[in-house]
């Protein structure tokens, strides 16, 4: 893993992440699947960094424990989004049922 913290390092020198991902998650650059793609791509392009980050998930994508990685977090943040959405729906039968009626 230490190979790549030092890829990390060099593609992202003065990014200042307060996040409660796990550390290899930052490393490996999948936060940024949090955020739609061409918003990420846009952004990290005019840094001069898009292309950097996608050599970094080619080598993701050759090797099978990170790989691995990548599903799950990409699954976690699947699990996570439906979670929010259901939340959401049932705050917004609450609002309508409980509290816009008066009670």
């Amino acid at each position: 893993m230490q190979h790549y913290v030092i890829v990390f390092l060099d593609i992202y020198p003065d990014l200042g992440l307060a996040t409660i991902l796990p550390h290899d998650y930052i490393i490996l650059g999948f936060h940024y699947m949090h955020m739609p793609r061409k918003y990420v791509e846009e952004s990290l392009f005019k840094k001069g960094l898009w292309g950097q980050l996608l050599k970094l998930w080619q080598i993701v994508e050759n090797d099978y424990d990170l790989k691995r990685l990548q599903e799950e977090f990409m699954f976690t943040i699947e699990r996570e989004s439906k979670e929010t959405l259901k939340s959401l729906q049932e705050w917004r039968t609450f609002w309508h049922e409980h509290l816009m009626r008066g009670a």
